[in-house]
């Protein structure tokens, strides 16, 4: 038996943008975004052989990360300020939709305070003996991988494989990630906005796995730097960094074995003491939806999910 992983988040944003769900001017078929959505996590069922369970991992609205690192994500927001939608409603719509799969279908929806799903997904993959199936097109979950725990990239169609997965770990601690707002470890945690970030590319990691990630972390590097802020003033940035320091803290942001034990301990409570909804209300809730793939094959589909009781 088996259990699937669905990152919530991640195919919500991927389905917003599909081309039959948002227009050009940032109009939204909320309607054909949610059956979308429930339609993927419904033939997630049919993925992989025998399973039976599936996890939906959400985002609370705060992560604990932003409270460590409080630039964490700091570009989300202006990202999405260039974009038409109107994100206020999306995540009124998002709280809706997953209301409405909690209390109707037997998913469980994980979300814990200040648990992004990355801990969520983390968490369960390295406390349970089981095999489980991520699904998402997060590269993150690379870490993961191992003879019990599959990554399948939804956009690509493909399983995601690694030959070292703890070397992945290693070379995005060391690189960082810009989507997530994550210094390479060249960068002080305070580096200026307007300055242009010390590069620290594949090229420069290979070679620091050749000669040794321990010799390299050993180093210290002094940055004094001039540079005009957002008022038109002169600045001078003067830091010394630490590398060891810093791939300690980039560690922290980006292992999913250092979750703050509260947090995971959140996760896993709700995850051992999860309550399905009543069987009773799978029909209910596709004859409600009046979707016809699903109205005009209501046997058969309720007869599937039925076996995640």
């Amino acid at each position: 038996m088996s259990c699937v992983l669905m990152d919530l988040n991640n195919l919500a944003i991927r389905c917003l943008f599909s081309k039959d769900v948002i227009g050009e001017s940032g109009n939204v078929d909320w309607e054909v975004w949610e059956y979308r959505i429930t339609s993927s996590i419904y033939s997630s069922l049919f993925q992989e052989k025998d399973v039976n369970e599936i996890v939906l991992a959400s985002d609370s609205r705060h992560s604990w990360r932003k409270l460590y690192f409080p630039r964490y994500k700091e570009k989300r927001k202006s990202q999405r300020e260039k974009s038409d939608v109107d994100w206020e409603e999306y995540f009124q719509q998002f709280d809706n939709l997953k209301e409405r799969l909690a209390n109707n279908l037997p998913f469980k929806l994980i979300q814990v305070k200040y648990a992004e799903g990355d801990d969520v997904i983390g968490t369960l993959c390295l406390n349970y003996d089981k095999t489980f199936h991520i699904i998402s097109t997060d590269k993150d979950f690379v870490q993961l991988l191992n003879k019990n725990v599959s990554l399948y990239n939804p956009v690509k169609k493909q399983k995601i494989e690694h030959p070292r997965p703890d070397n992945f770990l290693e070379e995005i601690t060391l690189m960082g990630q810009d989507k997530d707002g994550i210094f390479n470890i060249n960068t002080p945690l305070n580096w200026p906005a307007q300055l242009r970030k010390p590069p620290l590319g594949q090229k420069k990691v290979d070679k620091i796995f050749i000669e040794g990630i321990d010799n390299y972390l050993n180093n210290v590097i002094d940055y004094k730097k001039k540079y005009t802020d957002e008022n038109g003033e002169t600045q001078y940035f003067n830091e010394r960094v630490n590398l060891r320091e810093r791939y300690n803290q980039n560690k922290v942001l980006l292992d999913l074995s250092k979750i703050p034990d509260i947090v995971k301990n959140r996760i896993i409570d709700k995850y051992e003491n999860y309550s399905l909804p009543s069987p009773e209300n799978i029909i209910k809730f596709f004859s409600y939806k009046e979707w016809p793939e699903y109205v005009d094959n209501i046997e058969n589909v309720e007869k599937n999910l039925l076996k995640l009781y």
